[in-house]
């Protein structure tokens, strides 16, 4: 999971973005949950771990992040899934699922649009 500390990401995949703080205990879990969740999978999204500092406070405040652990799954720019606070393994591969299939779904109407 690379640390992000600008807004520079792809904005052709799904960005997962999890924001924590060094001070919260459950942060660490749910970044190892995450690991172990995507290990081998989800090649077409990409992960992040933003950890709260000054560097990183813009985007604390951008995303209105009250609470850590918080995933936020970006498309285009744009918040397609929000989840607070400590997720199972089992939630975040059904999630991480869900909305990955949605988005393959759009994106392959898109394309479907634009050959016409």
């Amino acid at each position: 999971m690379k640390r992000l500390t600008s807004e520079k990401f792809d904005k052709e995949k799904l960005n997962v973005l999890l924001f924590t703080s060094p001070t919260c205990p459950y942060c660490n879990a749910q970044k190892i949950i995450i690991e172990t969740t995507i290990e081998g999978n989800y090649k077409d999204m990409v992960f992040y771990e933003v950890m709260h500092s000054e560097e990183t406070d813009h985007l604390f405040r951008k995303y209105d992040i009250m609470a850590v652990p918080t995933i936020i799954m970006l498309f285009r720019g744009e918040a397609v899934g929000i989840l607070e606070g400590l997720t199972v393994k089992e939630n975040l591969k059904s999630i991480f699922d869900n909305i990955n299939q949605r988005l393959q779904k759009e994106l392959r109407k898109g394309k479907g649009k634009n050959a016409g």
